[in-house]
C-alpha cells in the first residue's frame, strides 16, 4: 500500500483511497497526477494492492478467487484501519475510488463496509454481475466464468453475492458513477439499474454519462473528471448531498 499526506497536515484528515482495476494489475511507485492534485487540495491519498494484484506471487495474484470481492474487501478494510491507526486518515472523511474492477470494489465497499467510507467515486464500475453478464462481449464472459467459477446459469448465487446491488440496503454514503453508454465490459444498463435501486432505497447517487466505451481519453476529460470528484468530496465534507435530482438515463 502507498500513502501520502498533505505537506502541511498536522494530523489525520480527509483521504482518498484508490483501488486499481483488473483485478490482475498493480499500482507501482511513480508520478500520479491525481494523487498530487488531491494532496495540493489538502486531501490525503492512498493506493492499495489487494489480493488479486500481480507481482506478489501466484498465491497473491489468485488470492481473490473463487469468492470475488471477499478477500479484496478484507484488504480494503485492513488498509483503512491502518491509515486511521497511523493518524493519516480521519474516520468519517475517507473516500474510495477506482476504475473498472476498482470501481466495482468501490461500490461493493459502500455496501459491505458502510461504516468506513464517506463516499465512493466509481468509474465504469461493475455494479450488478447478474444483470451485466448477458450484455458483456463473449471474451469478457469467458474471463468472468473463470474468475467467478462458472456461468451465470451454473453459479447464480456467486454472481449475486459478488454484486454491489445485493447490498443496496446497507449503503449509507453517497455514490458517483461515471459510465460509458457503449461499454461492453461493464455495461451501461447494470450501472443504471444499480443507481435506480440505490435511489429507490433513499440513497444519494449520481450517474454522469459519457459517449464512449470502457475508457475516457484525453487530458481535458481527465481534468474535468478530477474537478468533478473534488467538488463532490468538498460537498460531502461540508455535509451536502451529491444528487440534485433524479438519476437520469
Amino acid at each position: 500500500m502507498w500513502s501520502a499526506r498533505p505537506r502541511a497536515a498536522a494530523g489525520p484528515g480527509p483521504l482518498v483511497l484508490s483501488v486499481h482495476g483488473g483485478p490482475n494489475m498493480v499500482t507501482v511507485d511513480g508520478y500520479v497526477p491525481e494523487a498530487q492534485a488531491f494532496l495540493a487540495e489538502g486531501i490525503g491519498y492512498a493506493a492499495v494492492n489487494y489480493r488479486g494484484s500481480v507481482t506478489f506471487g501466484r498465491d497473491f495474484r489468485e488470492g481473490f478467487r473463487p469468492d470475488i470481492g471477499d478477500r479484496e474487501i478484507e484488504d480494503i478494510a485492513a488498509t483503512v484501519n491502518w491509515l486511521v491507526e497511523q493518524e493519516i486518515a480521519e474516520p468519517g472523511k475517507i473516500f474510495i475510488t477506482g476504475h473498472s474492477y476498482g470501481g466495482f470494489l468501490s461500490l461493493l465497499s459502500l455496501g459491505r463496509l458502510p461504516e468506513l467510507f464517506a463516499g465512493a467515486l466509481a468509474f465504469v464500475a461493475m455494479a450488478d454481475w447478474t444483470a451485466a453478464y448477458r450484455d458483456m462481449n463473449p471474451a469478457i464472459q469467458a474471463a468472468w466464468r473463470f474468475f467467478i467459477g462458472g456461468s451465470l446459469e451454473e453459479a447464480p448465487e456467486l454472481y449475486r453475492r459478488a454484486s454491489p446491488i445485493t447490498y443496496i440496503d446497507q449503503v449509507r454514503a453517497p455514490a458517483w458513477i461515471r459510465q460509458g453508454r457503449y461499454d461492453t465490459r461493464t455495461p451501461a444498463a447494470q450501472a443504471y439499474g444499480y443507481a435506480r435501486a440505490l435511489e429507490a432505497a433513499g440513497g444519494d447517487v449520481i450517474v454522469d454519462w459519457f459517449d464512449g466505451g470502457h475508457e475516457i481519453t484525453g487530458r481535458d476529460n481527465a481534468i474535468a473528471d478530477h474537478e468533478r470528484t473534488l467538488s463532490l468530496i468538498r460537498a460531502a465534507l461540508a455535509g451536502r448531498l451529491w444528487a440534485t435530482g433524479p438519476v437520469g438515463p
